[in-house]
């Protein structure tokens, strides 16, 4: 039985050591397919004002006490972010927001809409670096369920993009929107030498993520089928 054991032994590390290569491949095409994809943009729930629809207007003071009316009344964009209190995610956007402001300059009209009183209100400002308004009227009139939420309107008060924002990518992407048609170059945060190669989905990357998991499934399961096949040869060894 020793040249059965030997020979089971070295079967076992010879798929072990195929499936480990081949293991490796799926990986590196994984990450290849992830770098490709790239940041996903903010997802787009079914709330907030319909893309294509006017902005409602307002005019209403910050906490500062200055006072903001709808920046497309002087033909400037905007990005509004609207938060809450209660928003546990909402603290740590508010740092994408200043940098994107300070990116933005002049060209963009930032405002962040707070839906209730509340101490933290000045918190988000100073964080943000951007004024903020406290205003459930406007947060209803925008149709806002849910937070971190943006929406982006352009010079002439229409609705351009919006979605759920969690970090910097998230808002860049919105603010694309903005150029697209236009001769300005869209936001693309993070292309690969500033532009995309094939296009793909999110779901090439998840059905390559899927051929890993069943990959490495099988590779255990056949180590372990075989690693025991070893253990039961060696046991009958004289």
């Amino acid at each position: 039985m020793n040249g059965v054991f030997v020979a089971t032994y070295v079967l076992l590390w010879f798929v072990v050591l195929t499936f480990g290569i081949a293991l490796v491949v799926a990986l590196r095409q994984l990450g290849i397919l992830s770098l490709r994809l790239g940041p996903q943009g903010a997802l787009d729930i079914d709330s907030g004002p319909k893309v294509g629809s006017v902005a409602p207007e307002f005019e209403e003071p910050d906490l500062s006490g200055y006072h903001l009316r709808s920046p497309w009344k002087d033909a400037q964009r905007s990005l509004f972010v609207f938060v809450s209190p209660t928003c546990s995610a909402c603290p740590q956007v508010l740092p994408s927001v200043k940098a994107v402001r300070r990116a933005e300059g002049k060209k963009t009209a930032i405002v962040i809409v707070s839906n209730r009183p509340s101490d933290k209100n000045a918190d988000y400002q100073q964080i943000a670096g951007a004024p903020l308004m406290v205003s459930e009227e406007l947060s209803t009139k925008f149709a806002i369920t849910a937070t971190p939420y943006a929406v982006v309107v352009d010079e002439q008060g229409i609705v351009r993009a919006k979605g759920i924002v969690n970090q910097i990518e998230h808002i860049e992407a919105l603010l694309g929107q903005l150029d697209v048609g236009s001769d300005a170059p869209a936001h693309r945060p993070h292309d690969l030498e500033g532009q995309r190669t094939n296009p793909l989905t999110l779901a090439d990357a998840n059905e390559a993520k899927l051929e890993v998991v069943l990959m490495s499934t099988w590779a255990l399961a056949a180590s372990y089928t075989l690693a025991g096949l070893a253990g039961f040869s060696g046991s009958w060894s004289p």
